[in-house]
């Protein structure tokens, strides 16, 4: 801070220097022509305009030597703020990698508890149905209607409970699964599938469209699972219309290929889409349409497991669409 101000300082005089040698020589040259001779004058001019150059010389060198120790200044500075910033970028990259850490162990650790409750359950769960089905054996002997209808809705409850602990077992186990890639026909997965649908139930009435050689690289189990269920999630809300079409195809969005299954059944309304893949999250009331509300949230895991994304379009009364790619 020293050194710039004495070097302002001797700029400054400099300055003042140049002018008043520059008036004096003027003044020397106008007012004093018959004090001195032609030569005299000749010769102050020359002078002055040496001192000039010399101390104008002096006055750009001491610019430059100032404008290198800025410089020089300028970058200490940049690299001390590059030092700072990169020292900060690294304590900022290592908090976010042990919150990352910290959350991927409490998934992990949810998934464990999930799935080991879910496991757990199954069995006395199994047993307490079977002690239900004994006294319905007694009661019937007896002719007790009230006890035997309770007894079914105490059932029916046991079959809705194993129903919750086996879709959670599913979500556990979709989170776990490790894909395998390998080349995949979705179109013969469909086709697959949609036979299955009509030999179990041929009370089905769709019109089926299916494009032919969809072909994607990805687990092929995974896959089956995927389809199976967003067709059952179609085949379900599209089962109170009359002509009811499901249409299983691929398309472009973005430039980058992308898969989709459409229905023409009740739809949904798009103010509650955020909702649409959590787990037990259900757009229907379950006296209209039965399940538990988590297979499509078990679809978003399996699609995920591929690094890939799912959404859906929809309208009330008007059908779905659910599209997916894969990474």
């Amino acid at each position: 801070m020293r050194i710039r101000l004495i070097t302002k300082l001797f700029i400054a005089t400099i300055i003042l220097c140049l002018f008043f040698l520059t008036i004096y020589s003027y003044t020397v040259s106008i007012d004093h022509k018959q004090s001195f001779s032609d030569d005299d004058i000749v010769l102050i001019n020359k002078s002055t305009l040496n001192i000039i150059v010399i101390l104008s010389s002096i006055f750009f060198f001491i610019l430059l030597v100032t404008w290198r120790f800025d410089i020089k200044q300028m970058n200490d500075s940049a690299k001390k703020s590059y030092d700072l910033l990169q020292q900060e970028n690294t304590k900022l990259s290592l908090i976010v990698k042990s919150r990352a850490d910290e959350l991927q162990q409490s998934k992990a650790e949810l998934d464990s508890f999930c799935y080991s409750v879910s496991h757990d359950l199954q069995g006395p769960v199994a047993r307490l149905d079977g002690f239900i089905q004994l006294l319905q054996s007694g009661c019937e002997s007896i002719k007790d209607e009230e006890t035997l209808e309770n007894l079914s809705s105490v059932r029916k409850n046991i079959d809705n409970l194993s129903r919750l602990i086996n879709s959670l077992l599913a979500y556990s186990r979709a989170g776990r699964m490790a894909p395998t890639l390998e080349p995949v026909n979705l179109s013969q997965i469909v086709s697959a599938r949609v036979d299955y649908l009509l030999l179990t139930n041929p009370t089905i009435q769709v019109d089926w469209k299916i494009s032919k050689d969809i072909i994607v690289d990805a687990d092929f189990k995974m896959m089956v699972i995927v389809i199976e269920k967003l067709l059952n999630n179609a085949v379900k809300y599209s089962s109170t219309i009359d002509n009811a079409c499901i249409e299983f195809s691929s398309t472009s969005i973005d430039e980058q290929l992308v898969y989709f299954i459409r229905d023409n059944g009740v739809g949904f309304n798009m103010k509650y889409a955020d909702k649409l893949f959590g787990v037990f999250q259900r757009m229907h009331s379950d006296t209209h349409f039965d399940g538990v509300g988590i297979d499509l949230a078990i679809v978003k895991r399996l699609i995920q497991r591929h690094h890939g994304t799912i959404w859906a379009e929809a309208e009330a009364d008007k059908g779905a669409t659910f599209y997916f790619r894969l990474g």
